[in-house]
């Protein structure tokens, strides 16, 4: 066997090697109870056969550790997930329905009532305009309506 070749199968054992070391290590720290003595022992050596170094074993703990809460918390997921989202947005789009409808009809009465006042005003602002006209006949034939009032009838006598 040539230099070269015997290097590439010492470099592909210790990948290999290497390979089965993480899983193992995974394993372990997976594990629910990695601290009984057999385990703490051999994730010591693993450890070690891997140069990690403590701050580094207590970094992909903690990995571990967020990793177990997310599979957790994705596990909690109630089976009846989708069809429940389908029903509350389903519920969520019948509101939204219903109160654009209300929002229709409180603006068609907002209207109907703004339509009333402006009509008032537009009463009240013809009744000062007869009245600012009336003066203006008057001051301009004081003899004939200089005795007429606003409401047109001439003053003294009684209108019929």
């Amino acid at each position: 066997m040539s230099s070269a070749s015997l290097l590439d199968s010492m470099a592909a054992q210790m990948e290999a090697s290497r390979k089965a070391d993480l899983r193992r290590y995974r394993r372990l720290l997976w594990a629910d109870d990695p601290a009984d003595e057999k385990g703490a022992k051999e994730l010591r050596l693993i450890v070690k056969r891997l140069e990690k170094s403590d701050a580094e074993l207590v970094e992909d703990g903690k990995l571990i550790k967020r990793a177990r809460d997310y599979a957790e918390r994705a596990m909690k997921m109630p089976a009846d997930y989708e069809a429940r989202e389908r029903e509350a947005q389903a519920a969520v789009k019948e509101y939204d329905a219903q109160t654009a409808e209300l929002i229709q009809s409180r603006r068609a009465e907002y209207f109907r009532r703004y339509n009333v006042v402006c009509d008032l005003h537009d009463q009240k602002r013809r009744a000062d305009d007869a009245r600012r006209d009336l003066q203006k006949l008057q001051r301009s034939h004081p003899d004939l309506l200089g005795m007429v009032g606003d409401d047109g009838a001439e003053s003294g006598v009684e209108a019929r």
